[in-house]
């Protein structure tokens, strides 16, 4: 069996497990439980995503905006870094605009999201092994953060919602990681990316 045929499989298996979940509607969020309590913030990893897509991994406990653990969306909600999924910058005014704003959309651990604005007169922080990496919102296209031992997020699901999975093949020798995404309401997986190792 090729490769493409193996995720071909792979990618229609999600595509029923999460029209199931949209069509029952009992799919729960696989973060709900996590942060304190399971000391995975601890492991945590945070992916930062620049608008040039270049990828920078932080330790998650050390992300900051103005050397805070959180956000002030619109002005009134104060939210955690260590109670996010993922932080997405939908548009950005230049931080040097006086009383400039982005555009943020905030998907919690319980899979609801969050839309709003923000100042940007800060930027985005986190330490890796080799020291402080920070961008200001305008260079930010989202930040994912990533908990040790937990599975990824399968829902709630709900119409227009994506699915990206990550699938490690290995036959022999020749090992081949694959990024699918997958839309459940077009019922047509699509392979992002393919990279042989």
């Amino acid at each position: 069996m090729t490769t493409s045929t193996i995720v071909q499989r792979i990618a229609r298996a999600a595509v029923g497990v999460a029209a199931a979940s949209l069509i029952v509607g009992q799919a729960t969020p696989a973060f709900a439980n996590a942060g304190p309590a399971g000391n995975s913030w601890d492991t945590a990893t945070a992916v930062f995503t620049g608008t040039d897509g270049k990828q920078t991994t932080v330790k998650a406990n050390s992300v900051r905006f103005c050397g805070y653990g959180f956000i002030t969306l619109s002005g009134t909600q104060d939210i955690e870094f260590e109670k996010m999924r993922r932080l997405e910058v939908t548009r950005s005014d230049k931080h040097l605009q006086s009383e400039g704003k982005a555009d943020l959309a905030v998907t919690a651990l319980t899979g609801k999201t969050l839309n709003g604005t923000m100042r940007i007169n800060c930027q985005f922080s986190g330490d890796n092994e080799v020291g402080r990496f920070s961008l200001y919102p305008e260079e930010l296209k989202s930040v994912e953060f990533h908990r040790a031992g937990e599975p990824a997020p399968t829902g709630p699901v709900s119409a227009g919602d994506s699915i990206n999975i990550e699938v490690k093949i290995q036959s022999g020798d020749r090992k081949t990681t694959c990024r699918i995404t997958i839309n459940p309401q077009a019922q047509q997986p699509t392979v992002a990316q393919c990279t042989p190792h």
